[in-house]
This record gives C-alpha cells, sequence and structure tokens, in this order.
C-alpha cells in the first residue's frame, strides 16, 4: 500500500464518519476517490451495504476497495 494512501488513512476522522452512518443499510459515498471511507465504514458493520462512486477510473483501480474484494471480507461494488 502507498504511503500516501497510509497518511490519508490517519488523517481521517474514520471512527467519527462511521458512528454518524446508520448501522445496517445502504450507504453511498460520491466521490469516493480511492475508497479509504467506503472501506472502513464497510468493515465495520457486515449489515451495511457500501457503494463507492467515482468517475476517475485511475483511483478506481488504486481503491482499497479492490484489495478489499479480492482477499473476499466484503463486496463492494464500483460504479463509474
Amino acid at each position: 500500500m502507498k504511503v500516501r494512501m497510509w497518511l490519508r488513512y490517519l488523517m481521517l476522522p474514520l471512527p467519527k464518519i462511521d458512528t454518524a452512518l446508520p448501522r445496517t443499510g445502504n450507504i453511498y459515498e460520491i466521490g469516493c476517490g480511492k475508497g479509504i471511507i467506503a472501506s472502513y465504514v464497510a468493515l465495520s458493520s457486515q449489515e451495511r451495504q457500501v457503494t463507492g462512486i467515482d468517475t476517475d477510473q485511475k483511483k478506481i483501480k488504486l481503491s482499497w476497495r479492490k484489495d478489499v474484494a479480492l482477499r473476499g471480507l466484503i463486496s463492494l461494488p464500483v460504479k463509474l
């Protein structure tokens, strides 16, 4: 994983974002970029369906969503 992505992960208030969202249901992150927030909130509750939406295919290819999905932890559909 790239250092830049880890730094962004460390700087984001992910626990605060997570607690502000419902524990169940559909969550859409529009402009998800590399999917740091989408991945975090999806992993924190198995009862969430998280969809990341972005127009930048380069960011989608570099996203954590792909890495997480490949490991079989969760399935995050990607919308372009």
